[in-house]
């Protein structure tokens, strides 16, 4: 896959992986906060400052890897460029990285099994904890790398690629004049594609695309769908970064 460079943050893939060692960073972090700052805290008396060591351990423990990747990786507000997949003669919106938030929530929310790892015997609850590590770790790497929710444009239509789920539409399906750019901003942002009914008496059925979880501008993305389905002479140029850079001139400042 042909990546286009991202004018603004990270790129897609490389956000994923800056989003591994902030998980990691979390996963540590979490480790030495439980393992050793906490017993610590714990002997000093009075209470208040064994409290306020250990809630600002916490605080700087989970703090500084959120900030460090929204700061450094977070593109928003996404730019109006898709990734182009010559292989697969398509153009590509990615995820975007409100997943890699909750990545790197769970590898700090998983690293609290470590001191009973550490400490406890080798029994069943042992065996549980590894079990529930292994599954925290698996989701993380599902979270960052599974590049889901996202949406493929092809000469033939469009895939929407939903968490689990997955939805292929052909242009020919959709209604003309659509889609609108999404009503709202924001991670619960949809483009809604309305299809063709077979009966003409029955309401078009809608496909939402969940646009606020993919690494693109919506109005450029909703555009781009309407561009296509309006005008299928350019279809079979879709996954060339030619037509790219051709869409992206055409579809400037698309609202």
């Amino acid at each position: 896959m042909d990546l286009v460079p991202y004018p603004a943050g990270m790129s897609p893939v490389a956000g994923r992986w800056f989003a591994l060692w902030m998980c990691l960073l979390a996963f540590a972090g979490r480790l030495v906060v439980d393992i050793w700052v906490r017993p610590f805290a714990m002997g000093i008396e009075p209470t208040v400052p064994s409290l306020l060591i250990t809630v600002a351990a916490v605080v700087i423990n989970i703090g500084v890897p959120l900030v460090l990747y929204v700061a450094a990786a977070s593109p928003l507000p996404y730019p109006a460029v898709l990734e182009v997949d010559a292989a697969r003669a398509a153009f590509v919106a990615p995820a975007g990285d409100a997943w890699h938030l909750q990545a790197i929530l769970l590898s700090w929310l998983g690293a609290g099994i470590g001191p009973t790892l550490a400490e406890g015997p080798v029994d069943a609850g042992f065996w549980s904890s590894t079990a529930i590590v292994a599954v925290t770790g698996a989701a993380v790497a599902f979270l960052l790398f599974g590049n889901r929710p996202r949406l493929v444009l092809e000469p033939a239509g469009l895939t929407v690629q939903y968490m689990v789920l997955r939805r292929k539409v052909r242009w020919s399906e959709l209604l003309p004049g659509g889609p609108p750019p999404p009503a709202s901003q924001g991670f619960s942002a949809k483009i809604k594609l309305l299809l063709r009914p077979p009966d003409p008496h029955t309401a078009p059925a809608r496909v939402n695309v969940p646009v606020g979880q993919l690494a693109v501008s919506p109005e450029f993305l909703a555009a781009t769908i309407r561009h296509y389905a309006e005008q299928p002479e350019r279809r079979p140029a879709i996954g060339t970064g030619d037509e790219l850079a051709r869409l992206r001139s055409e579809l400037a400042g698309a609202r």
